[in-house]
């Protein structure tokens, strides 16, 4: 997120010759850690990744969007386990309905693609 803010920033910041090498090794930290991250973290970089196209793959979005279509409910909705895989701290069954955050954050990273 923190990298689309940069991005996003008015003024040309992320043009900025002071700014470019945390860009740039940013940009390497996300493209080192994708494919270990949950699917929420990976949804942040989707929407990222209009401003940076080489923040993923052409493969590698068609992929995210494959399996974000999958975890969708019946609902319309997404359900933040199925985005992220945590154990549950008391170790209570996992929820398994739609919520807001994980609806949000997909439906961001959808409208960030379009």
């Amino acid at each position: 997120m923190l990298t689309l803010a940069v991005y996003e920033a008015p003024g040309r910041y992320a043009q900025r010759s002071n700014v470019q090498p945390h860009l740039v090794s940013m940009r390497a930290y996300l493209r080192a850690h994708y494919a270990t991250q949950p699917l929420l973290n990976q949804l942040y970089i989707l929407g990222t990744s209009q401003c940076d196209t080489t923040l993923l793959t052409n493969a590698e979005r068609k992929a995210l969007l494959a399996t974000l279509q999958q975890n969708q409910q019946a609902d319309g909705g997404w359900n933040t386990f199925a985005l992220n895989h945590h154990r549950q701290v008391d170790d209570s069954p996992a929820p398994t309905a739609s919520d807001g955050y994980a609806s949000a954050s997909a439906v961001l990273a959808l409208d960030k693609t379009r």
